[in-house]
């Protein structure tokens, strides 16, 4: 009784998270020079939480970012998103690490971010983190213009030249 050995490969049950990045414009100029930087994991300051990034929706403003047509200092890419709380302040705050958020979070193209825990909210329930990342800028445009600026009011007619866009649908909604 003889036996045959062979050499096999089994996917290990271990897998390996890349350190926190961020992807950069290096140079700016093309979306194929984006290219991952890592993140500082410094302490987290009070008011501010990091989060594990799910989902970015990408405006336009981060389009003439990346491409190098933005006027004046962008900073870094992607500002709506969405994630998993990862860290919060000794000291506690507003959210706690496994919360499920979205909101504004400057710098958030990439798989970590620190951002304010003024500008992030609780995800509610059953919507994913790619629907609560295209909310932000749109909603928040939307809430300016018809509520605060134009101080629309019950019963008043609304005339939308284009409601084809993220702003646009926002508006149909709210209105």
């Amino acid at each position: 009784g003889g036996s045959t050995d062979r050499a096999v490969l089994l996917r290990s049950l271990q897998r390996q998270q890349p350190p926190a990045y961020h992807l950069m414009p290096r140079p700016r100029g093309a979306f194929g020079n984006l290219v991952p930087e890592a993140l500082e994991h410094d302490s987290i300051d009070a008011g501010k939480v990091e989060i594990q990034v799910q989902a970015v929706g990408i405006n336009f403003r981060d389009v003439l970012n990346v491409l190098g047509m933005y006027p004046g200092d962008p900073g870094d890419p992607g500002g709506d998103c969405s994630g998993i709380v990862t860290r919060v302040p000794e000291n506690g705050g507003m959210l706690t690490v496994g919360q499920r958020v979205f909101g504004l979070a400057a710098g958030s193209l990439g798989s970590h971010v620190v951002a304010s825990d003024k500008t992030l909210v609780p995800i509610p329930d059953g919507m994913s983190f790619q629907e609560a990342s295209t909310m932000p800028t749109v909603f928040i445009t939307v809430e300016t213009a018809l509520n605060k600026i134009a101080d629309i009011q019950p019963g008043e007619t609304l005339l939308m030249h284009a409601a084809a866009g993220g702003v646009g649908l926002a508006a149909i909604q709210m209105a």
